[in-house]
């Protein structure tokens, strides 16, 4: 051990000397400035880019969670120099913390957590929220409300027109072709539903009178709703060169508790119309203008045959007694026949009502038709039954929507009760169109 330490010094003494001889250690003023030549004689390592230059502090954290491979260190071999900086180090008892190297620095900051400045992986944008259905009443009133907009096609519109129905404005409307139209647009839609509208009122007059319009509905999605011709909702039942209220119930465009995104009026042929006062309403600032030369009649059997009203039968017997119509069906296909000669509009009414009984599994198929005796539509009464066998035991009140008989807004000339099997008794106390 000694022979050993006696080498160093001796090695050490003979490095020194020749520092000496060379004039460094004089004027480096000790061991430090000796350091310093030292470092300032080593090769220092190529610069790398500015971008990485703040990364060579990584955090604690990164340092620690970065770790690269490892591999079997190699023994160096020591220059003269480093080999006095390490007897020094070694006799004094400091030790050098080994310093990281700049792609060292680099190495561990990549495998670190990024930063909020690191460029991480972009999630998409979240898709635009779909606007809310509004419950807007008006949609043009002097000029289009908040909300709406106007459009053509084949047609050209001026929504500031002197020619109003009460107010300051109208809108005039010039179709160029018999497919010119004016698109009334949203793109919430008003809810029908939450708004409490049950139908659309406007004003409306010709430039020459005569012309046919058709108004059609559609939702938010582009869908059809319904459609009507104007005219029938006039009290004319035209169009005329004076301003005439309309009010179409939405249950008649097919758009009862729907949101409506488009209104359009269609024309048949180029010419031009004026509209005014457009909204959505609950209660019709006017009772519906509709006047119709056909009888409205609700009651088709009530204690006895309704005003207006007759009866026919064929394989059927039939007797009206006390307040019940008893009706005895003697085949299938047997029928019982209601019809008006006038014809019934059915404008103001929802739904047709009927109180019977039997005893049967009900054997009944309903029929409604026009005046020139085409049908409209057909329903099973076994399918608006409340009992889960079929079978009508006492009294029950059947309510069918007109719309599922296509008959909403519609003139019937007759309405048949058919039969579905062989023999049946079927007894009726009311028979009625209904709100």
């Amino acid at each position: 051990m000694k022979a050993e330490l006696t080498k160093h010094i001796l090695f050490a003494v003979f490095l020194i000397t020749l520092a000496i001889g060379g004039g460094v250690f004089a004027l480096s003023g000790g061991k430090d400035k000796l350091f310093a030549l030292v470092d300032a004689s080593t090769v220092a390592p190529a610069p790398v880019a500015s971008s990485t230059a703040t990364a060579i502090e990584p955090s604690l954290e990164a340092v620690a969670t970065a770790t690269p491979e490892k591999t079997p260190p190699v023994k160096e071999k020591l220059s003269v120099v480093q080999e006095v900086k390490k007897f020094f180090s070694f006799h004094s008892g400091a030790t050098t913390p080994e310093k990281k190297t700049t792609a060292d620095a680099v190495i561990s900051t990549e495998q670190a957590s990024p930063t909020a400045s690191s460029p991480t992986e972009t999630s998409p944008e979240p898709a635009a929220p779909k606007l809310a259905p509004i419950t807007a009443q008006f949609v043009y009133l002097d000029t289009l409300l908040a909300g709406w907009r106007a459009e053509t096609s084949s047609a050209q519109v001026n929504t500031k027109s002197p020619f109003s129905f009460r107010g300051e404005h109208g809108m005039q409307v010039s179709f160029t072709s018999s497919q010119g139209m004016l698109l009334l647009k949203n793109d919430a839609g008003v809810d029908t539903y939450s708004g409490g509208y049950d139908g659309l009122i406007f004003a409306i007059r010709g430039e020459k009178g005569g012309e046919k319009i058709t108004l059609t509905a559609y939702d938010a999605n582009g869908k059809q709703l319904g459609s009507v011709p104007v005219t029938k909702y006039l009290s004319a039942q035209k169009i005329t060169t004076e301003y005439a209220q309309a009010y179409v119930p939405f249950r008649s465009l097919g758009a009862e508790k729907k949101v409506i995104a488009e209104v359009v009026f269609q024309g048949d042929a180029p010419g031009g119309i004026y509209l005014d006062e457009v909204s959505f309403t609950a209660q019709p600032s006017v009772v519906p203008v509709h006047i119709s030369a056909h009888t409205t009649a609700p009651e088709v059997y009530a204690d006895d045959i309704g005003e207006d009203w007759g009866i026919s039968a064929r394989d059927a017997d039939w007797e009206s007694k006390d307040g019940v119509l008893g009706t005895s069906f003697a085949k299938e296909n047997a029928s019982l026949t209601f019809h008006d000669s006038t014809g019934m509009d059915t404008y103001t009414y929802h739904h047709f009502v009927i109180i019977m009984k039997g005893w049967d599994a009900l054997p009944l198929r309903l029929s409604v038709y026009d005046t020139n005796g085409v049908i409209i539509g057909n329903v099973s009464l076994r399918d608006y039954l409340h009992t889960e066998d079929g079978k009508l035991g006492d009294y029950q009140t059947i309510s069918i929507p007109l719309l599922d008989l296509g008959a909403d807004g519609a003139v019937l000339g007759s309405i048949v009760f058919w039969s579905d099997t062989e023999a049946s008794n079927i007894y009726f106390s009311d028979i009625r169109f209904a709100f």
